[in-house]
């Protein structure tokens, strides 16, 4: 197995900030539910630690959840239709 030095460069041998403010973390968490990046690759992307991602997915999933269903209730019927045809895209497209 190759080492994350290797693999990422130095950004991947993680982090440097040691406190993030709560908007930073929930964009963290928002980009690993709505993206395809796993905690690694989010950990690189945004140069943090592995643990960090992991801790804030357990303490933010919630509250991501929350605005995704007020979002959802805030669309149009039209606007429902069109993302649940991408959902099912989606879905397909990851088989």
């Amino acid at each position: 197995m190759m080492k994350r030095s290797k693999l990422f460069g130095l950004k991947g041998l993680g982090g440097g900030q040691s406190s993030y403010d709560d908007s930073f973390r929930r964009m963290v968490v928002r980009d690993y539910e709505t993206g395809n990046l796993s905690v690694s690759q989010l950990a690189v992307k945004y140069g943090i630690k592995n643990h960090d991602v992991k801790n804030w997915k357990k303490r933010f999933r919630g509250d991501i959840a929350v605005i995704t269903t007020i979002n959802e209730i805030a669309m149009t019927p039209e606007e429902q239709k069109d993302q649940a045809a991408l959902k099912k895209e989606l879905a397909a497209l990851k088989k």
